[in-house]
């Protein structure tokens, strides 16, 4: 999937080996080649955007949300 418009925010996994990026509608996406996105799922009110290799993490206040890459 091409992306056009700029990410909201950004993460990298520790390791340097994923991507992620949340989106101003939600959308989560990840990337191993920084080229192609997959979109992974949603999250709703984030204020922190972290991230592994294989889940995406928002954080809004006390409460965490996270988006895996469906392998896990």
């Amino acid at each position: 999937q091409q992306i056009e418009e700029p990410a909201v925010l950004v993460a990298a996994s520790p390791e340097g080996d994923a991507l992620w990026r949340l989106d101003n509608d939600g959308s989560v996406l990840r990337t191993l080649d920084g080229e192609s996105w997959t979109q992974h799922g949603r999250l709703q009110k984030v204020e922190a955007f972290t991230a592994t290799s294989d889940v995406a993490y928002g954080i809004a206040g006390t409460s965490v949300e996270s988006v895996t890459d469906g392998a896990s």
